[in-house]
């Protein structure tokens, strides 16, 4: 329970227990991993030696939750690269100690990892690559980790090649970019897959020179974004999103003027990815109001979510017409954008005063966004409006949304609403986030860049999903801050969300098939 409760001032409690014998130690182990503090670590590293199998693997485990590659942490690599050259070592807890070296961070993991990356066991193999991608190295290091993960992308193996490349996305350097660019366009026996996936995170880390594209040289930003934008007219259509998205996660204004230029001549499915891509470059945030008018409506739908990202204030009155777009899936997003850009801008009277009269949508995925985007944007409207919906809308995800918005209120009426759905509502999720958005804790900090691939339910398959990808699906995306994200996938099957804020993050069911 201590544990649990993150209370890191019961750790002397729990090491001293352990010591004596009171506590088994594979419980204490569990108990210290879940705390998730880091001066609990040296008490979990003197037990990965244990003569006990599940202590040893209960430690591992420990160690790894303890652990964040964004705070680089050597202490664990001794005593890990100890057992993982022990012969003797179970290959089950070999599998789990490399993950555990990922974790750290250090340097001096990635060095020990790197003779791995061509182990014979193929699992082994899959969790180094893994592992290798977990943290970016500087100098010769991190020239040697990206040739260790290029040579990946070779293998015959599906797996080992999806597994490289997306470690190439963590932490490729922006000297592998152009040899992924080159690779992508030109070696058609290549996994443009793979490649685009790990060209994309490649180029998010090329640093901005800052040169106007027209001055650009082959070896700044500029120059690579200029090259970037040529290979997009010649490229095959497996390749041309990952190039898109690539420049889009591109800094650099180069880049976003790159995308902004393409907008008047380009189909239909390079406009949506370029709206999509838009999101990334608030310098050209008049090609996205362009966009938003555009007569596709997968097209506007990226465009109006992009402006809700990157959007000043002035973007309000062109969102806010947008809420009766006949397309869901632009009106939906539209509501969530005018939350987002008018909690931006601190500003919630302008997001009630657009997003109240949108409660009453008959859509309900525009009900269930235009709640959330008052919450994000932190507004109320007028009545009991919310609570009126919390107890008789019909829709799970306008009930949902309806939750975390009371919650974020306070007022004694809100809290007999929430408490009476945590009691009577018929559906699990919904009384469970009433219950707990009684006591609400705080939210997890940061946000991340996160692609996400639509593998579809298919009902026609006996209730199975498909196994791969499927270019074009609708899709409805859910936030951990309660905005859905609504469109279509790209020609990839394939969406980007950049900066989704940390915490849960699932697929619902497309707005064109919600009741």
């Amino acid at each position: 329970m201590l544990g649990e409760l993150k209370a890191r001032e019961g750790l002397p409690a729990i090491v001293r227990a352990m010591q004596r014998g009171v506590v088994p130690l594979r419980h204490g182990l569990r108990a210290l991993g879940a705390l998730g503090d880091p001066a609990a670590l040296p008490s979990v590293l003197e037990l990965l030696g244990d003569a006990d199998p599940s202590v040893r693997r209960e430690a591992i485990r420990a160690a790894t939750a303890l652990l964040d590659p964004a705070r680089p942490d050597g202490r664990a690599v001794d005593p890990a690269r100890a057992l993982l050259v022990d012969p003797a070592t179970p290959s089950d807890e070999k599998l789990a100690l490399v993950q555990l070296l990922g974790r750290t961070g250090s340097p001096r993991a990635q060095e020990v990892l790197l003779p791995l990356a061509k182990a014979r066991s193929a699992p082994l193999r899959l969790a180094v690559i893994e592992a290798l991608g977990a943290a970016r190295a500087a100098g010769e290091l991190g020239a040697a980790v990206d040739a260790a993960l290029l040579e990946a992308l070779d293998d015959e193996s599906a797996d080992v090649r999806l597994r490289a490349s997306i470690a190439l996305s963590r932490v490729a350097g922006p000297g592998s970019a152009r040899a992924l660019l080159q690779r992508l366009t030109v070696a058609a026996e290549q996994d443009r897959g793979a490649l685009g996936i790990a060209l994309s995170g490649a180029l998010s880390r090329v640093p901005d020179d800052g040169k106007d594209a027209k001055d650009a040289k082959d070896g700044g930003s500029a120059g690579l974004a200029r090259d970037v934008a040529a290979a997009i007219a010649s490229a095959p259509d497996a390749a041309r999103d990952a190039l898109l998205e690539g420049l889009g996660r591109m800094p650099g204004q180069a880049a976003g003027a790159a995308l902004a230029r393409m907008v008047s001549a380009a189909p239909i499915d390079d406009r949506r990815k370029i709206a999509e891509a838009l999101a990334g470059h608030p310098e050209a945030a008049a090609a996205l109001r362009k966009l938003a008018g555009d007569p596709d409506p997968g097209v506007r739908a990226n465009a109006v979510w992009s402006l809700g990202a990157v959007g000043d204030p002035d973007a309000l009155p062109l969102l806010q017409p947008l809420l009766k777009d006949p397309d869901a899936a632009v009106a939906g997003n539209a509501a969530g954008a005018i939350g987002r850009a008018a909690g931006r801008a601190g500003q919630p009277a302008r997001a009630a005063a657009a997003l109240c009269g949108a409660l009453a949508d008959a859509r309900p995925y525009v009900r269930a966004n235009a709640l959330a985007g008052l919450t994000v944007a932190r507004a109320r409207c007028d009545g009991a409006a919310a609570r009126d919906l919390l107890a008789r809308d019909p829709a799970e995800a306008v009930r949902l949304a309806a939750a975390d918005h009371l919650a974020q209120g306070g007022a004694d009426a809100d809290r007999r609403a929430l408490a009476r759905c945590a009691g009577e509502d018929r559906n699990a999720s919904v009384a469970g986030r009433c219950a707990s958005a009684a006591s609400p804790g705080a939210p997890p900090a940061g946000a991340e860049d996160v692609a996400v691939f639509v593998v579809p339910f298919d009902a026609g398959r006996g209730g199975s999903s498909r196994d791969a990808p499927v270019p074009r699906a609708p899709f409805a995306l859910v936030r951990a801050d309660g905005l859905l994200r609504l469109g279509v996938a790209d020609r990839r099957g394939e969406v980007f969300e950049r900066g989704a804020p940390r915490g849960p993050l699932r697929l619902a069911v497309p707005a064109p098939l919600v009741k």
